[in-house]
């Protein structure tokens, strides 16, 4: 597993990084103390360093900073004085997740994935021409998703999708193209679907899509029992609104 220093003074910060990344399938490692930082690079190498600006003051933590190999994340806040210090990439305060999964994605994966996908169950509709068909969606992203349907799945490669926008009370419609498509076989279950990417979508479509997968995604890591009251919301940067209707992502 993979591991991850998160290093910083500010406790709720610490522990809502180290929900999200654990979430992610990393080991995160939280740290406040700037000796338990030392004693820490000491015994192991870390695949990546995420700092806010006030621990990179403390001492000798920046000159092992500049010293390792591992790749290092600024946490930049405009509210903390602190030393210049040349970082790998930065983030800005509160963090923007989709941000923060994009550079662990880039430092840690050998083919990175462009974006958060979530498994869900929500109903949904496509049109290939004029024909409406019935499908339920099982995996989403701000960039696309996938379904899967008893209908038949060839014909046109571009498809408009209807998107209803469970717990906001909102629906979508935005087209699509056609990634792959997957025909039912013993080897997948019988499973049949296709895989969407969004096209030529609005920029407030996107920002609502966004908002919704973030509101997905805050919902799954409070239901995790190590995320109970360690989940600080106000340390991200939120699109997110409270969702009037709870989705359970698929297991």
């Amino acid at each position: 597993m993979k591991r991850i220093l998160i290093c910083d003074q500010r406790n709720e910060l610490l522990s809502t990084l180290e929900i999200i990344l654990k979430n992610w399938g990393y080991r995160a490692l939280p740290i406040s103390d700037s000796n338990e930082f030392k004693s820490m690079m000491k015994e192991l190498e870390p695949e990546l360093i995420i700092s806010g600006p006030g621990f990179i003051t403390e001492k000798g933590v920046a000159k092992i900073l500049k010293e390792s190999k591992a790749p290092f994340i600024l946490v930049n806040d405009s509210s903390i004085e602190a030393e210049t210090l040349k970082a790998t990439e930065e983030l800005d305060y509160p963090v923007d997740i989709f941000r923060l999964f994009e550079l662990t994605q880039k430092y840690l994966e050998k083919i990175p994935r462009r974006n958060i996908r979530l498994k869900v169950q929500l109903p949904g509709m496509y049109y290939c021409g004029e024909s409406p068909c019935i499908a339920e969606i099982i995996s989403l992203s701000a960039e696309g998703l996938f379904f899967r349907t008893g209908s038949r799945i060839d014909g046109p490669d571009n498809v408009q999708i209807v998107l209803p926008l469970l717990g906001m009370q909102k629906e979508l419609e935005i087209k699509g193209r056609i990634v792959y498509r997957v025909e039912p076989q013993a080897g997948n279950n019988y499973l049949q679907g296709m895989g969407i990417e969004f096209i030529d979508i609005a920029a407030d479509t996107e920002k609502l899509l966004r908002q919704y997968v973030e509101n997905l995604l805050m919902t799954e890591l409070s239901d995790k029992s190590y995320a109970q009251d360690t989940l600080d919301i106000e340390q991200l940067q939120s699109r997110s609104t409270e969702l009037t209707l709870k989705i359970n992502p698929i297991d």
